[in-house]
């Protein structure tokens, strides 16, 4: 949860190592999936987006930081893969260690960019995941795949794009379908976004969901930045209304 009162919480502690002179690397420790799965370059919701499923897919049930590893590396100057094993029951608010046993969360990724400096700014992916039934909270084994892509225009405008599939248990969708894009208009570092998803969920009897977020960054300075945004949810599944939200967000980099 990036937004919330979560009290004083520890999100991530790891260990990470570099390997093959910068081509490869490990991560050991706490960890938060979420940071290496299905990964554009658009995905961060203090400088972006903030709706889920406009940064990742909704049929990807993403667990929150638990004690995990990440290993990747370049096969070529231009493909490359990497994989994450987590906790499937990961707490940001509980630090414990595996607290209903061996119930993982794993998540494969090949992929191609032009070269590494551009692996988040042009990409194209394919994603696996399965996640292991969880027994104490009654969530059945779920897997699938996603697809996505994005490319950028002379770092002014990116347009990205997402396919997902899931056999439905924990998931939140079966199939899903985003694409949006960012433009910096050229106005300092101000940033405009606006990107559509739309997920057949998977609760039976639920019609499909659309989900619309736009917004505009303000950097006032370097290390300050205030941005307006505005989301539409049309057939939401935990709503019988279809909710117009507008928020405001000021960063603060110290």
């Amino acid at each position: 949860m990036t937004f919330g009162d979560t009290d004083t919480n520890l999100s991530v502690a790891y260990w990470q190592q570099g390997f093959g002179n910068g081509r490869g690397g490990y991560v050991v420790g706490r960890i938060d999936p979420g940071d290496y799965s299905d990964i554009l370059g658009y995905v961060n919701p203090r400088t972006t987006f903030s709706n889920f499923s406009i940064m990742f897919s909704p049929v990807l049930p993403i667990p929150d930081p638990g004690f995990g590893a990440v290993a990747g590396g370049y096969l070529t100057d231009q493909v490359y893969a990497l994989g994450v094993v987590s906790d499937a029951n990961g707490s940001l608010t509980d630090v414990e260690w595996f607290p209903s046993g061996s119930e993982f969360y794993k998540y494969a990724e090949v992929g191609w960019t032009p070269e590494r400096s551009k692996r988040f700014l042009t990409n194209v992916h394919l994603g696996m995941f399965h996640i292991d039934e969880r027994q104490d909270a009654g969530v059945p084994e779920t897997y699938g795949v996603t697809l996505a892509a994005n490319h950028t225009f002379e770092n002014e405008l990116m347009i990205f794009g997402r396919l997902g599939w899931s056999n439905g248990g924990g998931a939140l969708a079966k199939k899903a379908v985003n694409a949006g894009l960012l433009w910096r208009p050229g106005t300092y570092d101000d940033l405009l976004g606006l990107a559509v998803t739309v997920a057949d969920l998977t609760t039976p009897g639920l019609l499909h969901q659309t989900t619309v977020e736009a917004f505009y960054r303000w950097d006032l300075a370097d290390n300050l930045a205030l941005t307006a945004d505005v989301q539409y949810l049309s057939n939401p599944g935990a709503n019988a209304n279809d909710p117009l939200v507008f928020g405001f967000r000021l960063r603060i980099n110290l």
